[in-house]
């Protein structure tokens, strides 16, 4: 496909919709985890710390995932990582008070499904044009989703007064 073709590719808008997901989740939850966590008692501070755990966790699951996407694994890998993320959204959700664990479980979901959006990118393309074609529709498409995020997840908190159908949002997005 050349520039224009990658908008009317499949796989492109695939590729897309992976990459808006996972970034709408990264952004729900830097921007909301800390309220959760201080929903649950925890002091500014402390939620806070919370969030600086999702992120470095993030950074661990993104330097991981280079060591799990290989072998027989690899064609499963990208469906896997979300189940990481359910546990996480799911423990969130059922067990609020462990957010120091469901944040670090979120961050290496986050951290791996964003490394792997961008070896989508670079896979499916067959030559460096293609692939700079596919990286700039996939992300600005992408970001655009994602945007959505974090104002649909407060919204939802703001209608509800409760976490339970943000929560769900999280869970639908991963």
């Amino acid at each position: 496909h050349g520039r224009t073709g990658i908008w009317t590719d499949r796989v492109a808008w695939l590729v897309a919709a992976f990459m808006g997901l996972q970034s709408a989740t990264f952004y729900m939850l830097v921007t909301w985890l800390a309220a959760i966590s201080m929903s649950t008692g925890r002091s500014e501070v402390v939620a806070g710390i919370d969030v600086m755990v999702y992120q470095l966790f993030s950074i661990a699951g993104s330097l991981l995932l280079p060591f799990v996407y290989r072998g027989r694994i690899k064609r499963a890998v990208p469906a896997l990582i979300p189940i990481i993320g359910l546990i996480g959204g799911l423990g969130l959700m059922l067990a609020p008070a462990g957010v120091p664990f469901w944040g670090a479980t979120l961050g290496l979901f986050g951290g791996a499904s964003l490394a792997m959006a961008m070896t989508l990118v670079a896979q499916r393309a067959r030559d460096h044009d293609a692939s700079s074609a596919l990286s700039g529709m996939s992300q600005s498409v992408g970001y655009l989703v994602a945007a959505f995020g974090p104002v649909v997840f407060g919204g939802l908190h703001s209608l509800t007064g409760g976490w339970t159908a943000p929560l769900a949002l999280l869970l639908a997005a991963i």
